[in-house]
């Protein structure tokens, strides 16, 4: 009878507990207008984000065979349902066409929603207006 009790605590506390953002994460594809894009298998754009428990986020990409390359580290929270990032360190080594992407300048702060499917990290964009949904899958 104990066995029965704690099984449906079990089941219940685990279904109630959210995923979590800790983890290594690669984008996979992207909802827009209610559609599904996932990456092209001929895509050879690789880009991943990784937050750690202590508070530091790593964002990072690149393109098979092109040999760029822009990455940066931050300080990120969870605020309800937004990650708050704020960049802290940008790799001196990124190709030049990092310096124009907003998410590589040193100090910029950032309040993005975020939310589950299934196992799946989706954080939310916005553009003219409508969301741009990109999807993550944990690596570990």
């Amino acid at each position: 009878m104990l066995l029965f009790f704690f099984s449906i605590f079990y089941a219940l506390t685990t279904e109630a507990m959210p995923p979590s953002i800790v983890g290594h994460w690669f984008y996979y594809k992207k909802i827009y207008q209610g559609q599904e894009y996932p990456e092209r298998p001929s895509s050879t754009l690789r880009l991943h984000f990784e937050f750690n428990e202590d508070g530091e986020s790593h964002l990072y990409w690149w393109h098979e065979g092109l040999g760029d390359h822009c990455s940066r580290k931050g300080r990120f929270y969870i605020e309800n349902d937004h990650i708050v990032d704020e960049v802290v360190w940008v790799d001196p080594n990124n190709t030049a066409d990092c310096a124009y992407d907003p998410d590589m300048q040193k100090g910029r702060k950032t309040k993005t929603p975020y939310y589950f499917i299934l196992d799946d990290l989706v954080v939310r964009f916005h553009i003219g207006g409508e969301p741009l949904d990109y999807v993550w899958k944990r690596i570990n």
